[in-house]
């Protein structure tokens, strides 16, 4: 009963684009293989949610680095730039945190870009 209804989060992840979850059904599947004494299929399970979490993880960490670098060097617009990237890939991965996070990061700069306009 538990594994079809992690199955069908799985399916309808998958059909919706939601990689995080993708990944965390997996993994919730991994631990239901566990429970059962399946070790060889909780294995392939949280490896698949692994690999998920961390190409993401990987990619949102990228887009904080490049919206920092350019901060950093005065580039507000650059970095306006990279945050609605990020934005539009945290939606892709269903990741709302991580969504809602460069969304007020944008606020910030254009805010901080609206000063310095206002100073000329």
């Amino acid at each position: 009963m538990v594994t079809e209804h992690h199955d069908e989060a799985l399916t309808l992840c998958r059909d919706v684009g939601d990689r995080h979850g993708e990944a965390n059904s997996l993994h919730n599947l991994g631990l239901v293989a566990e429970k059962h004494g399946k070790l060889d299929i909780a294995i392939e399970y949280v490896e698949e949610s692994v690999t998920i979490l961390c190409k993401n993880t990987i990619i949102v960490n990228a887009f904080r680095a490049l919206n920092d670098i350019c901060g950093q060097r005065g580039s507000e617009s650059k970095a306006i730039e990279w945050c609605e990237e990020a934005i539009d890939f945290a939606e892709q991965i269903g990741h709302v945190t991580k969504q809602q996070e460069f969304q007020e990061q944008r606020l910030e700069l254009r805010r901080l870009l609206a000063e310095e306009c206002e100073r000329f």
